[in-house]
């Protein structure tokens, strides 16, 4: 470490002073505490500045140009002599600082200013004094600590969670049942790891949780290329959370630039690296339900465009874990499609969505012959009912099914690629406010549970 010992720690406090005074258009420090000589303290001095700088006492005139070439005369010969004298020192030494006394006052020694009649052994270099602009830290700050860190305890191990949650989760309730367990804060980022990523998916709970009573849950997709805070604003999702008092989960797709759900035929990084994303969501399901207290028969799932054929796979092969689905602008697009029960469905799409066209394109279904593909799995017959009909938005419900087994479906006259009632993607389209999807597939999901065995 270089330091400066002696008098250049002298001139270096005149220069910062210097410096300040000519560019900043300050006043040099005027002291309250005179470390001057009782002899120029008895002189009359009130035709001039006096300034302190480094136990000297300095009588600058005022006038203002004879101020800063005094001043300036005195930065450059500072830096010459500073140039001169620094000094290599240990930043190990031991033993306590020295004090300052290379260029100590001349004449009697003012009662305020340090002792001067220490003297250091002969060949030790000074120790330099701390700067005297750093702030002590307060009195109560942890000596472990660093003043600019708050005393924030460090987060349990293997709990599951992301380092930056507010709170983690108890995963300790017996047999995976979390009912009982403190649930800690309600908006909380959950991380499980699966194929051998780690999957974060955001929590949230609503107001009235209880931790001994069994809540329902809706798992949010969101679509390609999106993330889980916008879907949470697109579907408006937690407000309905808030409302009705149930679970609202919002999980992350995988990839970089091109984010989203291995949902069959689509899309993007999760279809090219074959992720898996039911079984993702198998593992987050487990997760839930051994931290929080989940009605294990009442988790549905929804989720716009790449998130809505996401939820069309679930229900095709995770029957047995997720209850009814409501899939917003988007249709089937998997393969094979065998449930093991009849799953409800309630979709909603717009007739002039261009991202996923009504009448489907390249691979991916039509509205048309993805509800014919649930009515024929869940024993319906062909036969619909118009229950809603208002402005721009009109809704069908086939109910002659097999139990459980209904199939609903809203239509946007002139709607585009959007979430009825929720947040605008711009330009994809006219979004509806005649109707709110999220609010309508709550009450749908409220009517369906997973049979008891």
């Amino acid at each position: 470490m270089v330091a400066f010992a002696g008098p250049c720690r002298g001139f270096v406090g005149m220069i910062k002073t210097a410096l300040a005074s000519i560019f900043l258009s300050q006043e040099p420090h005027k002291t309250t505490q005179p470390l001057c000589t009782t002899t120029d303290r008895a002189q009359n001095v009130g035709a001039a500045d006096r300034f302190v700088l480094r136990g000297f006492c300095l009588h600058i005139p005022r006038t203002s140009l004879m101020k800063k070439t005094v001043i300036m005369a005195l930065a450059l010969l500072g830096l010459l002599v500073a140039a001169g004298c620094t000094e290599e020192q240990s930043s190990e030494q031991a033993g306590e600082l020295q004090p300052d006394v290379g260029m100590p006052d001349s004449g009697t020694p003012d009662a305020q200013t340090q002792d001067t009649t220490l003297e250091p052994d002969a060949g030790e270099p000074d120790v330099p004094e701390p700067p005297e602009d750093v702030p002590e830290p307060p009195q109560d700050t942890e000596p472990d600590l660093p003043p600019d860190e708050p005393d924030v305890p460090e987060p349990p191990e293997d709990t599951g969670m992301e380092e930056d949650s507010m709170d983690e989760p108890d995963t300790g309730g017996p047999m995976g049942d979390g009912c009982g367990v403190d649930p800690g804060a309600n908006d909380r980022v959950w991380t499980v790891q699966h194929d051998g990523r780690q999957r974060e998916f955001k929590v949230h709970l609503p107001p009235n949780y209880d931790p001994q009573a069994r809540t329902p849950v809706v798992i949010n997709y969101h679509g390609r290329a999106l993330n889980a805070d916008a879907q949470i604003n697109l579907s408006r999702m937690l407000e309905v959370s808030d409302a009705q008092g149930f679970i609202a989960v919002h999980p992350e797709g995988t990839g970089s630039l091109d984010r989203g759900w291995n949902a069959g035929l689509c899309c993007g990084d999760a279809l090219r690296d074959e992720v898996d994303d039911v079984g993702f969501t198998r593992v987050m399901l487990d997760a839930l339900e051994s931290g929080l207290c989940v009605d294990s028969a009442r988790v549905y799932a929804t989720g716009i465009s790449n998130g809505g054929f996401m939820s069309h796979k679930l229900a095709c092969e995770l029957s047995d874990r997720i209850t009814a689905i409501a899939p917003v602008a988007g249709t089937i697009v998997t393969f094979e499609c065998e449930p093991s029960r009849p799953v409800p469905v309630f979709q909603f799409h717009g007739d002039d969505d261009r991202i996923v066209p009504y009448d489907g394109f390249a691979g991916i279904a039509s509205v048309e012959v993805t509800t014919e593909g649930w009515l024929e799995r869940n024993g319906c017959a062909d036969t619909s009912e118009v229950f809603f009909d208002v402005d721009d938005v009109i809704c069908e419900a086939w109910s002659d099914c097999s139990p459980g087994g209904e199939v609903r479906l809203c239509t946007v006259r002139g709607g585009g690629h959007t979430w009825p009632g929720g947040e605008s993607l711009g330009l994809f389209g006219d979004l509806t406010e005649t109707i709110s999807a999220s609010e309508m597939m709550w009450d749908f999901f409220s009517q369906h549970a997973i049979p008891a065995e």
